[in-house]
């Protein structure tokens, strides 16, 4: 892909790196793992990813995104993709129309944010969203050349627009999507920085290790109790086994019991 030149949707979704010395096979490989993940994703929350439409021009759309997260339920990131027509006819699918992105999931954020700006496919306007210390640094260590991938989050978006025809109907966008007229303040105002999507993370981590610690305390309270109960009933039936053997009275070889206390009349007392 050439520096500062922007693929169609379309384009993207077939191959993000516009590298063609890629194999075919091993592209074909990478969306096929995607899209059995978003599958499964879909499958597990049984819902639609909320998406709203801002309507910047006849040849320009937002789309706003809620992806969740694959494995935090409770979270979800925000992506934003904006599709523009630079053609000089016009065209009539969403899908030929060139595309940007910004998503705050920190897999994108760390890998892929510094690479997308830089060769032209960020969503600049909500730049501050990510910050300097993200965009302003070279991500020398995830992805030292700055190759443009798929990130989960930016595949999910990319699919559920890909995989909804209305969502790349030029007609159905502009008529009958109730899009919202597109105002930078708003969407800038509906995405949420980073920083709060780390804390948000912190925070469902936090949640999921006090659960599953609650979950391993009451399984280790369980099986304690069942030892103690075992050995409870060990120790109740030992001493009863005692008492019973303390109270047990042998018998001769006439089957009399010996040792066994006389039951006497008792003395009337003399007046």
């Amino acid at each position: 892909m050439a520096e500062n030149l922007r693929p169609t949707l379309r384009d993207f979704y077939k191959n993000p790196s516009g590298n063609d010395s890629l194999p075919p096979m091993l592209v074909t490989a990478a969306r096929a793992g995607f899209e059995k993940r978003y599958e499964i994703l879909k499958n597990r929350i049984r819902r639609k990813f909320p998406v709203q439409v801002y309507i910047d021009s006849e040849r320009s759309v937002y789309f706003h995104i809620k992806i969740p997260s694959d494995t935090r339920p409770e979270m979800d990131y925000d992506v934003v993709v904006h599709l523009l027509d630079a053609s000089e006819d016009g065209k009539g699918s969403l899908r030929d129309w060139e595309c940007e992105f910004f998503s705050n999931c920190p897999s994108y954020v760390f890998n892929y944010a510094y690479a997308y700006r830089h060769k032209g496919l960020f969503v600049r306007f909500l730049s501050d969203k990510l910050g300097n210390e993200v965009l302003g640094k070279k991500p020398t260590e995830k992805n030292p050349s700055l190759e443009i991938g798929w990130d989960k989050s930016i595949f999910y978006a990319v699919e559920t627009l890909m995989s909804n025809t209305k969502y790349t109907n030029r007609y159905w966008v502009m008529n009958k999507s109730d899009g919202l007229q597109f105002d930078p303040e708003v969407v800038f105002a509906s995405v949420r920085p980073f920083e709060v999507i780390m804390k948000q993370l912190e925070t469902a981590k936090s949640y999921s290790n006090a659960e599953r610690y609650k979950v391993v305390n009451q399984s280790r309270f369980q099986k304690t109790a069942e030892k103690v109960s075992k050995k409870v009933s060990s120790s109740v039936k030992n001493t009863l086994q005692g008492i019973k053997g303390m109270v047990q009275h042998r018998k001769d070889s006439r089957g009399r019991t010996i040792g066994k206390a006389k039951i006497r009349p008792s003395r009337k007392s003399r007046k």
